[in-house]
């Protein structure tokens, strides 16, 4: 699944997914990605941090607060932070103690989103 508020982004990533194997479904808030994640149960959530009506952070707290949601590797796809301030910042302001199982930088190169998602899912 790809949550993202950018359609260029949720296009983009539907392409790349679609050519390499996946279904993916798409979701233009968190709002929208928790009801689509609750009837879709993906293998894997793409999500994007600032987004209108309930961006990615509270999406993410909700998803791991959820037993049936949970095991769902999340990878946050963002360009606000790198590697490092994501982790300072996660471990000041998300209300759960699991890290995301990934992180990826925007822009996102097409063959590290593929390794990514594939590293997770095998």
């Amino acid at each position: 699944m790809i949550v993202d508020d950018e359609p260029d982004i949720l296009k983009s990533f539907s392409i790349v997914l679609e050519q390499n194997g996946f279904t993916p479904i798409t979701a233009e808030d968190g709002v929208v990605g928790m009801k689509k994640t609750r009837e879709e149960k993906p293998d894997l959530i793409l999500l994007d941090i600032m987004m209108p009506a309930k961006g990615g952070i509270k999406m993410y707290s909700e998803l791991k607060k959820d037993e049936s949601l949970k095991n769902i590797p999340v990878v946050i796809v963002t360009g606000i932070w790198e590697g490092a301030h994501m982790e300072d910042y996660w471990r000041g302001h998300v209300s759960v103690p699991e890290q995301p199982e990934g992180h990826l930088q925007k822009p996102v190169e097409p063959d590290n989103l593929i390794k990514t998602i594939r590293e997770l899912l095998d």
